[in-house]
C-alpha cells in the first residue's frame, strides 16, 4: 500500500519549488521512491530520466520545418513541464501537439500518453477526431482535445500513485468496464488513432474497381435502402469498419483466451472461419467489412490488426457485467447518424428492468432478432443463471 506521507511531502515541496526543472527533479525522486519496488516502473523511469530534453524534428511552424525539445518523452510517453499550468496550459498543449505532429511526421505510430502538468495539476491530451477530416490524420492536421484532468491535494493524496501507475506505468490486465474500453478503443485511443491512419491509406482503391470500392457501394446502397438519408461518406465507412474489426477481435479473445496476431488466424477471425471450427455458428457473415481480410489490403492493414489485438490482450474478460460495446460505438458515430439509422442503445438498467418483468423458468431462453450489441440478451442471460443457481440449491 502506498504512503500517502510522501505524496503530502511531495505536494508541499512542489508548491515552493520555482522552476520546472526542480519540479521535474523532485516528482522522479517520489516515483523511484513509491514505486522502488516495482522493476519495471524502475526502467520506465530510467528511460524517462534519459528522455529530458529530447529533440523532436520535423515540426511545421509558420508553413517552415522546425525543431523542438520535449521535456521529457520515452517510447510511450510525452510530458510537457510547466511552472504553473494554471497559467500556461494552453502554451503546453501547443507543445504537446507540436511534439507529437514531429514524432509522427518521423514516421512514429501514434503510441503516446500526452501530459502536461506543473506536478500539481495534470491534463492528458490527445487527437480529437471529432475535428478530423478523413485525409486529416495522413496529413497531420490535428488538434488535442484535453481527455483526463488529475488534481494534486489533501482530497487526492491517496490517489495520486494509482493515477500515475494508470497513466504511466499500467501493466497489469485491466478489468473490462464500459468505461476502460472506451478509454483504450474510443476516439482519442491509440487504437482508433491508428486503425484509422491504417484505413485511410486504402482509400485511394476506392477509384478503382477493387473490392473496397464494390463493398462501399454495397453499403451505400444498402443503408440508403433501410434508412433512406445518412451520413455516407468514406469516413463513416471506415469508422464502421473498425468497430466491425473490434468486435471480431474481442469476440476471438473471449473465446479463445488468445491473441490474433499471424496473418492465418486474423483471417479466420475476419472472415469467421475460426468462429465455425469453435462452433460458434453466423456469428460473421459476409458482410460490408470482409475486404480487409483479402489479399489486396491485408498487408496494409496488418498494424491495424496487431494494434487492436495488443489492446485487447491488456484486458481481463473473465468478469464482464455492463455492455461494453456500446460505449465505443456510441463515441464513434454521432447521435444524429446514430438515430438516423436506428441504432440507439438501450440503457443497461432498463434492459434489466425489463427481462425482471418476464417469468422465467427451467426451460427459459431468449430470442432478441434485432440485438445490436446484445445488451438485452446479456441482461436475459444474467437472470437466467441466477434463476438456475437458485433453482440447483431448491429455492424455486
Amino acid at each position: 500500500m502506498f504512503n500517502s506521507a510522501q505524496t503530502e511531502q511531495l505536494y508541499h515541496d512542489l508548491r515552493r519549488a520555482n522552476s520546472e526543472a526542480a519540479k521535474k527533479e523532485r516528482f522522479l525522486t517520489y516515483v523511484t521512491s513509491v514505486f522502488r519496488n516495482d522493476e519495471k516502473v524502475q526502467d520506465f523511469i530510467r528511460d524517462m530520466a534519459m528522455g529530458a530534453e529530447t529533440s523532436v524534428a520535423n515540426i511545421t511552424r509558420d508553413g517552415r520545418a522546425a525543431r523542438g525539445r520535449a521535456d521529457s518523452q520515452t517510447d510511450t510517453v510525452i510530458i510537457e513541464w510547466e511552472r504553473d499550468l494554471a497559467r500556461t496550459g494552453d502554451h503546453a498543449k501547443d507543445q504537446l501537439r507540436e511534439y507529437l505532429e514531429g514524432n509522427w511526421r518521423s514516421g512514429q505510430e501514434y503510441k503516446f500518453t500526452l501530459l502536461s502538468t506543473d506536478g500539481v495539476r495534470w491534463r492528458r491530451y490527445a487527437p480529437d477526431w471529432s475535428l478530423l477530416a478523413v485525409n486529416d490524420l495522413m496529413d497531420r492536421n490535428f488538434e488535442l482535445r484535453e481527455v483526463q484532468a488529475f488534481d494534486l491535494g489533501p482530497a487526492t493524496f491517496e490517489e495520486f500513485p494509482f493515477f500515475l501507475d494508470e497513466v504511466l506505468f499500467a501493466d497489469e490486465k485491466k478489468v473490462a468496464t464500459l468505461e476502460n474500453i472506451r478509454a483504450d478503443f474510443g476516439d482519442t485511443s491509440r487504437a482508433f488513432i491508428n486503425s484509422m491512419t491504417a484505413l485511410n491509406r486504402s482509400l485511394p482503391a476506392l477509384e478503382s474497381q477493387s473490392e473496397l470500392k464494390v463493398a462501399f457501394e454495397q453499403w451505400n446502397r444498402f443503408l440508403s435502402i433501410a434508412y433512406g438519408q445518412f451520413d455516407n461518406s468514406p469516413k463513416l465507412f471506415l469508422v464502421h469498419t473498425y468497430l466491425s474489426v473490434f468486435a471480431k477481435f474481442i469476440a476471438y479473445s473471449v473465446i479463445t483466451k488468445e491473441t490474433a496476431s499471424d496473418d492465418d488466424t486474423i483471417r479466420g477471425v475476419l472472415s469467421g472461419r475460426i468462429f465455425d471450427r469453435l462452433n460458434v455458428e453466423r456469428f460473421v457473415e459476409d458482410d460490408f467489412f470482409h475486404w480487409v481480410a483479402s489479399d489486396e489490403f491485408l498487408p496494409t492493414l496488418r498494424p491495424m490488426f496487431r494494434e487492436i489485438g495488443r489492446q485487447i490482450d491488456a484486458f481481463d474478460f473473465s468478469e464482464v457485467r455492463e455492455d461494453i460495446l456500446k460505449g465505443v460505438y456510441q463515441e464513434l458515430i454521432d447521435l444524429e447518424t446514430r438515430h438516423a439509422l436506428g441504432e440507439y442503445y438501450t440503457p443497461d438498467w432498463l434492459c434489466e428492468r425489463v427481462i425482471e418483468e418476464l417469468p422465467i423458468e427451467r426451460s427459459s431462453s431468449f430470442l432478441d432478432p434485432a440485438c445490436g450489441s446484445g445488451s438485452f440478451l446479456r441482461a436475459g442471460g444474467n437472470r437466467r443463471s441466477r434463476f438456475l443457481r437458485k433453482w440447483r440449491r431448491g429455492w424455486v
